[in-house]
């Protein structure tokens, strides 16, 4: 407890406290432990030297958390400088925690359970980073746009986790296959398998989104996806659909939504010149039909893809950041309604690029 630590307190060279060294190696040893279940190695050696220099009251208070039996083995192992042993361990050190805090003060511990899962449930259900789709013909650089944002996204705001056109809880991702040459190879199915098809997909999505993609963003993960159901609405015959395109509009709206979808645009001429998978007549008609989509969707940005890459990624960093700063005024009950349509402007498909951002 926060008294016993105060109380028997050491002091540094420069006369600041600071816990006696069996009390810090406790608290740095169970943290990752008991919430991550790992060990984390740059405490290995403060550890050691603890089971070295203060190892009776180390083996007091491991006692004292996990009882005498689990209490000598993790001391051994700290004796022995074997403190990462511990996290195969982690599983019964939990329990053996929550039993003897529970037998202490079992409403404060109840509470507190409560407290964390009250608070996990806020993070599933409002996860403090947007989640990011990415959509555009091929060409349009939406590899290059990936991976810098993977490369140059701030660690202090998590990690990035990419993922190709749905979740694939359902099924393998075929995305490592490789590169997509020929889009158009295959006819389209029948209505009938198309439809079912489309709810194959419709199901992968939920599941997948609840069991995967709120996880990685509860834990302050970026999530950005490398085109979306919504393409379906563009090229349908790049996923063989063959349904009526009712449905297939219905289908997108009741998948999970993005919080901000980005649709990079280029003309024709320079996506050609990137590759060539479809004929002239289909780019345009893509490069239509995607500004088209940027008006109709909620939340999409429409980015001008034909400046340098560090302008796209300038431009698109510039768009989840305003779009975090209009989430976190919302919160605070100071920033008003942040704008369904592409941030505050009103309008369905706002145009954005490098140079103007």
């Amino acid at each position: 407890d926060g008294s016993t630590v105060l109380q028997h307190r050491d002091w540094s060279p420069f006369g600041l406290p600071r816990p006696r060294r069996a009390h810090e190696a406790l608290v740095s040893w169970f943290t990752s432990l008991l919430w991550g279940g790992f060990f984390k190695p740059r405490y290995r050696d403060m550890i050691v030297e603890a089971a070295q220099e203060d190892g009776e009251e180390l083996a007091r208070v491991l006692a004292d958390a996990v009882g005498r039996r689990w209490g000598r083995r993790l001391w051994l192992a700290a004796a022995k400088g074997r403190p990462e042993e511990s996290e195969l361990w982690a599983s019964q050190l939990r329990r053996a925690v929550m039993r003897r805090a529970l037998a202490r003060a079992p409403l404060q511990t109840i509470g507190g359970r409560l407290h964390f899962y009250l608070a996990e449930a806020r993070l599933h259900l409002n996860p403090p980073i947007p989640w990011l789709t990415v959509l555009g013909p091929d060409g349009s650089g939406k590899s290059t746009l990936l991976a810098g944002l993977r490369d140059r996204w701030p660690r202090s705001l998590g990690s990035v986790h990419t993922h190709h056109l749905r979740p694939h809880r359902l099924s393998r991702n075929k995305a490592s296959a490789g590169p997509v040459v020929d889009p158009h190879r295959l006819p389209p199915r029948g209505a009938l398998t198309s439809v079912a098809a489309l709810i194959f997909v419709m199901s992968d999505w939920w599941i997948g989104y609840w069991t995967r993609i709120v996880r990685e963003r509860a834990k302050h993960g970026f999530v950005v996806f490398d085109r979306h159901l919504l393409d379906v609405l563009v090229d349908p015959l790049r996923y063989r659909y063959g349904g009526p395109s009712w449905v297939a509009r219905a289908a997108c709206r009741l998948v999970p939504q993005p919080d901000v979808v980005v649709v990079l645009d280029a003309p024709p001429v320079v996506v050609r010149a990137r590759k060539q998978e479809v004929t002239p007549a289909e780019s345009e008609r893509q490069s239509l039909a995607y500004r088209r989509l940027a008006t109709e969707v909620a939340r999409a940005h429409l980015v001008d893809a034909t400046v340098a890459p560090e302008q796209v990624l300038e431009a698109v960093t510039t768009i989840v950041r305003r779009h975090m700063r209009a989430t976190a005024s919302q919160s605070r009950g100071a920033g008003g309604e942040p704008d369904r349509r592409g941030g505050r402007s009103g309008v369905h498909g706002n145009q954005h690029s490098g140079t103007a951002l």
